[in-house]
């Protein structure tokens, strides 16, 4: 009989799957991957001892005594799952631990494992649904269910999204910054009433959600949460829009926590223009291709803000000063916890072109003249993620790369980009 095993293609770790059925899903419990036992995938136990033992016929037989208890007592274990310790499988013994067979039952107990003991109390199975896979790891999916909502074709259409940005951000900034890749589970959660929405919302803010706003990406809980209006309240959104831009935030806060040394507020224009950036997408062949370029829905608010009298245009000395806190203190008080500039009668509008100006910013960063401002750009993310960011750091990285030039030069060829975009 032949020893059965698979590996994980994610953390290289082999497991014992002897028995399991060629498709059956198993759950690495090191990395919480979905992995499927394959066809022929059997080594012969001659040259597997071989590898292992010395070639002695007493080394051969203690060893065999030994592995065979081993195996016996594989199938017996349990996963240990809570925050701090995900995937810690109890009674571990070796390098190759027996793996978690899929279950079926109400979602999948693996699947359910993978979220907090509160999150499982949040999301129980009569009322929500999940999904994950090893396609779109590290994102794992909760939906509400709902008479009117097909959650499968929902999950099956999020696990087509997110790989194409996992990839997209990784080619564009991961790879040039030395990030690694995720180790935690990001959740996304959907929900599809506005009762629960909004309760969701009162836990951290004490007051119902925007009427326009339809997804957020929440710190304090570390997760995605967008609402599918069943109702049609909300105005018309493209949710993957939504998808796109909450996850990108989802995904710098997973590397800030990593290398955070400082804890600066953030810059605003440069968390909401990196949303706006990963919005970009078209449909080709029934088929979205997400691309980080200047066809989005920002792109006419951004050159109204740049035309005429440019009574919208905000001066980048102004835009750079605000943080994340000026805009929540806007959102959640009105406007005396804001800055100058929304202590007017115009605040939501604004906040939407500043929207548009700060993923205009973005994209001139990464993208004009040939990458001129890129190095800078890059220098100037990497400080966002370890908590120095800021107007102040922003002026001292970009005089180091452009010595002589000026804010108010920068401005007028940041004008001037926007004016030619397409």
């Amino acid at each position: 009989m032949g020893l059965s095993l698979v590996r994980c293609p994610f953390c290289d770790r082999r497991y014992n799957v002897t028995g399991l059925p060629s498709g059956t899903k198993v759950l690495c419990t090191s990395c919480r991957a979905i992995l499927t036992v394959p066809g022929e995938r059997f080594v012969k136990r001659e040259s597997f001892w071989r590898r292992l033992v010395p070639r002695s016929s007493v080394a051969q037989a203690a060893t065999a005594i030994v592995g065979g208890l081993a195996l016996a007592a594989g199938g017996l274990f349990a996963i240990r799952s809570n925050q701090n310790d995900p995937g810690k499988a109890i009674g571990e013994r070796s390098n190759n631990p027996p793996a978690e067979r899929e279950s079926h039952g109400r979602g999948g107990q693996y699947q359910w494992s993978l979220l907090t003991v509160d999150q499982q109390k949040e999301f129980h199975p009569d009322r929500f649904a999940i999904h994950t896979s090893t396609r779109m790891y590290p994102f794992v999916l909760v939906g509400e269910k709902h008479t009117e909502v097909q959650l499968s074709f929902l999950f099956k259409h999020y696990e087509d999204l997110l790989p194409k940005l996992i990839n997209t951000f990784k080619a564009e900034f991961g790879d040039p910054l030395g990030l690694g890749p995720i180790r935690d589970r990001l959740l996304i959660v959907l929900y599809t009433r506005r009762d629960t929405y909004d309760a969701w919302w009162r836990r951290g803010n004490g007051k119902p959600a925007p009427l326009d706003v339809s997804g957020v990406y929440s710190q304090l809980d570390k997760r995605v949460t967008i609402f599918f209006d069943t109702d049609r309240v909300l105005p018309p959104a493209s949710p993957k829009e939504v998808l796109f831009h909450e996850a990108v935030h989802q995904i710098i806060h997973y590397y800030h926590l990593q290398r955070a040394k400082e804890s600066r507020p953030a810059a605003w224009w440069f968390q909401e223009g990196m949303g706006n950036y990963f919005e970009g997408y078209y449909e080709s062949g029934g088929e979205t291709i997400l691309r980080t370029s200047a066809a989005t829905s920002r792109l006419p608010m951004a050159k109204e803000m740049v035309s005429g009298e440019r009574t919208k245009f905000i001066n980048l000395v102004q835009l750079l000063t605000w943080t994340v806190d000026d805009i929540w203190a806007f959102l959640n008080q009105g406007p005396q916890g804001a800055k100058d500039a929304m202590n007017n009668s115009h605040q939501q509008e604004v906040i939407k072109y500043a929207y548009a100006q700060s993923w205009a910013l973005v994209h001139f960063l990464i993208h004009a003249g040939d990458g001129i401002y890129r190095p800078f750009f890059l220098e100037y993310f990497r400080s966002e993620l370890e908590g120095r960011g800021g107007r102040d750091e922003f002026d001292r990285l970009f005089k180091l790369h452009h010595e002589g030039l000026e804010l108010s030069e920068l401005e007028n060829r940041f004008i001037k980009y926007v004016q030619n975009l397409k």
